[in-house]
């Protein structure tokens, strides 16, 4: 016997676009769930936990700093196959955790774009001065994102002048070096809707690396788009700092 599932109709809706049925969902919430993807079971366990809110909520809340997954196909004027993904019709974060950062981060929808897909879809978005034969030779590039949300931070300057280990040590708890795609596709949708560019003069590292095990830099913005280099983790700048990302409460 499974236990009693409380959900609000239009979250239920969502869900069951999963395929999932009330009972598999209720086993979810009770810790007995065996094959359902983690970020389904995850998103199930936030909205009954309160750490989820509805894409129209973050919406308001975020403003211009916002990019579900109708505001990433304009601003790139392209049609995305993602289909009813149940783990992009909530944003399995807090209401509170949104309005800490409304001024200091973005949110952005998973698009399962790679790298080199969103280069190919958005000229500009990688300066002429990215080596484009190193890119294209990478697997890094072309490993496409998960259908998820993620908060950007747009300060790059936190944790700077210290190496690789020093920065990701200094993470809060809740938060992980970013992927190059994420940075590069967050800085793109910001300056395609505000036309400000992100990181102007500093550079972030990534939790990439490429096939020389080097770490995998984005920025600082030039006029023609965004550098993409790597340096080694000893490393140490003053402008150097880490990409940083959440992917829930």
């Amino acid at each position: 016997m499974t236990s009693t599932l409380h959900l609000p109709t239009k979250f239920l809706e969502v869900l069951t676009q999963s395929g999932l049925t009330h009972d598999q969902m209720a086993d979810v919430v009770a810790a007995k769930s065996t094959g359902i993807p983690k970020a389904i079971v995850d998103l199930i366990r936030g909205l009954t936990a309160g750490a989820a809110i509805s894409t129209d909520t973050a919406r308001r809340v975020l403003g211009e700093g916002y990019f579900g997954l109708e505001e990433i196909e304009k601003l790139l004027s392209v049609r995305l196959s993602i289909g009813n993904n149940p783990t992009l019709g909530f944003v399995p974060f807090r209401l509170e955790t949104l309005q800490s950062s409304k001024d200091s981060h973005l949110l952005v929808a998973g698009t399962t774009l790679s790298l080199l897909e969103l280069i190919q879809l958005c000229p500009g978005t990688v300066s002429a001065d990215t080596c484009r034969s190193w890119l294209s030779a990478e697997p890094f590039a072309s490993r496409r994102l998960s259908a998820g949300w993620f908060l950007i931070r747009k300060d790059a300057t936190a944790h700077a002048n210290r190496n690789w280990r020093q920065q990701r040590e200094r993470l809060r708890p809740s938060w992980q070096a970013a992927r190059c795609t994420e940075l590069v596709l967050a800085s793109t949708l910001y300056h395609r809707r505000t036309g400000r560019r992100l990181w102007i003069s500093d550079s972030l590292r990534s939790v990439d690396q490429d096939s020389l095990g080097l770490r995998v830099v984005v920025g600082p913005s030039r006029s023609d788009g965004l550098l993409i280099s790597y340096a080694d983790d000893a490393k140490v700048e003053p402008n150097l700092g880490i990409g940083q990302a959440q992917y829930s409460d």
